[in-house]
C-alpha cells in the first residue's frame, strides 16, 4: 500500500500547488505594494520596507489582499512540498521536504497574525519561517548533489546556493529584526493610538534588514516555483514517451 500511495502521489499533479502558491504570494505582494500609502503618503519600497508592513491593517490599504495571499500561498506550498517527499530518493531530500513544510506552515500563519494585530505571534511565525526556510533551501540544494534521478536540472543548485546566501545574511541579523518588531530598537515604535509604524527608525533609501528579508523570501519562492515547473515538465515528458 505504501508503494502504491507513493506512486499515486508522484503521478499526481501536486506540483501545481507550488505554482499556485508562488502566484498567490507574488500577486498578493505586488498588488498590495502598488496600493500602499504610508502615514506620510510615502510609497512602498522593498529597499527599506519590511515584508510584514504590507500586511499592517492600520497602515496598508490592501492588507487583506497580502494577508490572504500569504496564508493561502503558504498552504499551497506546504501541500506541494509534501508531494516532493515521494519524489526525492535520498534521506536528506526527504528531511528537507519536512523542514520545508514546517517553514511553509509558519509562513502562512504570518498572514493570520499581522504585525499590528498580534506582534508576539507575528514575530514568532516570521522567525520560524525564516529559520525553517534557510535550513530547507540549504538541505534541498545539498540533496540535489546526491539525487540519482534526472528530474531536477542542476541549475537549481545554483539558484539554491544564491537563495541560501540571502537567508544566511538575513538570519545573521535576525536579532535586530526581532528588536524592530518588538519595539526594543531605538525609540518605541508603537504609538498610543494603537497603530504600529517603524517610520521613526527607517533610514532613507536603503535598509539592509528588510532588503535581505525580501531577497530571502524571493530566493526560496523562486526555487520552489522552478522545482515545481521542472517536475511538471518531467511528468509531461514521461506522458509523451508512454
Amino acid at each position: 500500500m505504501s508503494i502504491a500511495f507513493s506512486e499515486k502521489v508522484k503521478n499526481s499533479k501536486f506540483a501545481w500547488f507550488g505554482v499556485i502558491g508562488f502566484s498567490l504570494i507574488m500577486l498578493g505582494c505586488i498588488i498590495t505594494a502598488i496600493g500602499y500609502q504610508g502615514p506620510s503618503g510615502q510609497r512602498y519600497s522593498m529597499l527599506n520596507y519590511y515584508i510584514s508592513e504590507l500586511g499592517s491593517v492600520s497602515e496598508s490599504n490592501l492588507s487583506i489582499v497580502f494577508n490572504i495571499g500569504i496564508f493561502l500561498g503558504g498552504i499551497c506550498f506546504a501541500i506541494g512540498i509534501f508531494g516532493f517527499i515521494y519524489v526525492f530518493e535520498t534521506k536528506i531530500g526527504k528531511i528537507s521536504c519536512f523542514v520545508g513544510i514546517f517553514s511553509a506552515i509558519f509562513g502562512s500563519l504570518v498572514g493570520v497574525f499581522p504585525m499590528d494585530v498580534n506582534i508576539t505571534m507575528h514575530t514568532l511565525t516570521a522567525v520560524m519561517f525564516f529559520y525553517g526556510g534557510m535550513f530547507a533551501i540549504i538541505l534541498l540544494t545539498v540533496s540535489l548533489f546526491f539525487e540519482k534521478n534526472n528530474i531536477f536540472p542542476k541549475y537549481l543548485i545554483i539558484v539554491g546556493i544564491v537563495g541560501a546566501i540571502f537567508f544566511i545574511i538575513f538570519n545573521l541579523v535576525i536579532s535586530d529584526f526581532v528588536a524592530v518588531f518588538t519595539g526594543t530598537m531605538g525609540e518605541n515604535i508603537q504609538p498610543q493610538d494603537g497603530t504600529f509604524s517603524i517610520d521613526s527608525i527607517r533610514p532613507e533609501g536603503y535598509w539592509s534588514m528588510p532588503f535581505f528579508e525580501w531577497l530571502s523570501l524571493l530566493g526560496v519562492l523562486i526555487w520552489l516555483f522552478l522545482a515545481s515547473v521542472e517536475y511538471l515538465k518531467y511528468q509531461k515528458r514521461n506522458a509523451n514517451n508512454a
